[in-house]
């Protein structure tokens, strides 16, 4: 990345900010999500916000890594975020609910894996959250 060292450090700093104040969010309202009643108004708007919490979040986590220029083994799961929300909605608007609800339910576990994976040895949000 080009500029100073002290851009790129506000930039991750702020792209980890971005990433930790969607995907916290996510957990509880994909959640809700899944447990409310499915096709109304309430379930597809809460369902939207999740979706774009989810794109933000895996925007967030590409943008960290591409910025440092490092492969990590979550990057992946970014990619298949992307694909399954982007699917999942569409599948929704054209009326293939069951598929709508498989993928959906799948991104879901998804992100709740990932939030495992956080509080691996080493990993940042587990060493701020544990010591």
């Amino acid at each position: 990345m080009g500029g100073s060292g002290g851009e790129a450090v506000q930039l991750e700093s702020a792209l980890m900010v971005t990433h930790i104040a969607t995907v916290l969010p996510a957990v509880p309202l994909g959640a809700t999500v899944l447990a409310l009643p499915k096709g109304d108004a309430r379930h597809r708007r809460l369902g939207m916000v999740w979706a774009a919490l989810m794109l933000a979040t895996a925007a967030a986590s590409a943008a960290i890594h591409g910025l440092r220029g490092e492969f990590h083994p979550i990057q992946p799961l970014a990619i298949l975020t992307v694909y399954g929300v982007v699917r999942g909605v569409g599948q929704a608007r054209s009326g293939d609910i069951a598929s709508h609800q498989r993928i959906m339910s799948r991104v879901y576990l998804g992100l709740v894996l990932a939030g495992f994976f956080t509080f691996l040895p080493g990993r940042l949000f587990g060493q701020w959250l544990l010591g």
